[in-house]
């Protein structure tokens, strides 16, 4: 009879779901950190130009007036 061989925890399913969940969650992670820093950048740049436009403005009423 032969002896059953005990599977070693890094061989069994249950290991390789995890690891695949544990990256699954890291890339989540990562995904949220640059999606953030990318709209933080959009709403600097816009807010950037809204200023310009309104030191543009007043001077254009400054003169006018």
């Amino acid at each position: 009879m032969p002896i059953k061989a005990k599977k070693k925890f890094h061989q069994s399913i249950l290991f390789r779901i995890s690891l695949v969940l544990l990256v699954m969650f890291i890339q989540l992670i990562w995904w949220v950190i640059f999606t953030l820093r990318d709209t933080q950048y959009r709403i600097d740049q816009v807010n950037t130009q809204i200023e310009t436009e309104l030191k543009f403005a007043e001077k254009l009423l400054a003169n006018s007036a």
